[in-house]
């Protein structure tokens, strides 16, 4: 990033912010409501009920928010979605107890966030000029990664030591980080250029037209089962420690390594892609995470659980970068923000299918098993993004 001039920082940084704070709230509100369920008894189906009700709403209505997007700005996007997200984190804190109100509130979690992070992601190519947009990228992906890095550092930091669920301050300290993400939401609004709005008789190209861009559609659907077994490893593994005897505060720093993990991909993410190749890297990544995913099922010491959380999340952070580079670079110039919305589409699809079927295989064959699914599902996705030309 040593060509300054070619980056708008004002922009970028307020923006930078609001990624990382999102990822902060967001992913540790989910997993203090995994624990907030596992301290009420529900069931290991429930647990994933609510995963899968985190992608319910985004489904019905994320390709609207596109469109909106691409003909009105993002500006007004940020600052809603940073708002629902507030909203649904004191409902969480202020209403918690019974499952009616954490599904409810788990909704408007989830809308929140992909509102937020989808208009964040289209607002990175604002910020410079084409030839830098692959460093912006590499910057917002790294704010993001600190964000799932300082969740569970805040989760460690709230738990009494060798406690096997979290302290009482988690959800004052998860309402803090989202009252700073509406500033920062606010900030990156106001700094935001203003929209050139498309002509008013122009119609945007249906969604089959974005998806029949050659390769566009294995890139959403590969986009779609990273992002849920991501999603899976974060909900399940507090399951999975808590049958091993794992303590929450370990959980945490376990975590927090995955996440820094990931942060660490994305730093080399624009010199890999030179290097490798787009589909190459995406491809090897993807590959590499459904091994590491196998291995977690297996009982595994706590070192060694380590080791493997941090090749999952190093290799992990490595493929969903490459799947937003891909979409954005397939996508039409005038809907940037609606092929990246279906995107956004087949991840929270897959957040909420496979959360119901690792859910109740979970019920039934142990906390493991789900990690098998994952595995298998990213080994066969492999296979399908290595044939996109």
């Amino acid at each position: 990033m040593s060509d300054r001039g070619a980056i708008h920082w004002p922009l970028l940084l307020p923006l930078l912010a609001a990624a990382a704070l999102l990822q902060t709230t967001v992913p540790l509100a989910r997993v203090a409501t995994s624990y907030q369920a596992v301290d009420q008894g529900m069931s290991l189906a429930s647990i994933g009920l609510l995963s899968s009700a985190f992608a319910l709403l985004p489904v019905l209505f994320v390709v609207r928010i596109g469109r909106y997007s691409d003909r009105h700005g993002e500006a007004a996007v940020i600052v809603t979605g940073a708002a629902l997200v507030l909203a649904a984190v004191l409902g969480l804190w202020l209403a918690s107890g019974g499952f009616p109100l954490m599904l409810g509130f788990t909704l408007l979690l989830g809308i929140g966030q992909v509102m937020t992070i989808s208009a964040l992601q289209v607002a990175t190519t604002r910020c410079s000029a084409p030839e830098s947009h692959d460093r912006v990228l590499g910057n917002f992906l790294i704010a993001t990664a600190l964000g799932h890095a300082t969740g569970p550092l805040l989760l460690t930091a709230v738990t009494p030591t060798g406690a096997l669920s979290p302290g009482s301050a988690l959800f004052p300290a998860l309402a803090g980080a989202a009252v700073v993400l509406m500033l920062a939401a606010a900030l990156t609004a106001l700094r935001m250029p203003a929209h050139i709005a498309p002509p008013s008789d122009e119609k945007p190209p249906a969604l089959r037209a974005i998806l029949a861009q050659p390769g566009m559609a294995v890139t959403v659907l590969a986009s779609g089962i990273c992002l849920a077994t991501n999603d899976l490893i974060m909900v399940f593994l507090p399951a999975l420690a808590a049958a091993r005897g794992i303590d929450a505060a370990t959980v945490g720093l376990l975590l927090s390594l995955r996440a820094a993990a990931s942060m660490a991909s994305r730093l080399l993410f624009s010199q890999l892609v030179r290097r490798v190749g787009r589909v190459r890297l995406m491809t090897l990544a993807i590959l590499a995470a459904g091994l590491t995913s196998l291995a977690l099922a297996a009982s595994l010491p706590v070192w060694a659980l380590a080791l493997v959380l941090a090749t999952a999340g190093y290799t992990m952070g490595m493929a969903i970068a490459c799947t937003i580079s891909v979409t954005m670079l397939l996508a039409p110039v005038s809907s940037t923000a609606t092929a990246l919305s279906l995107r956004m589409t087949a991840n929270r699809v897959g957040q909420f299918l496979i959360p119901l079927g690792a859910g109740a295989t979970a019920a039934s064959l142990g906390p493991g098993s789900p990690f098998i699914i994952m595995g298998t599902g990213l080994v066969a996705c492999a296979l399908a993004v290595r044939r996109i030309r």
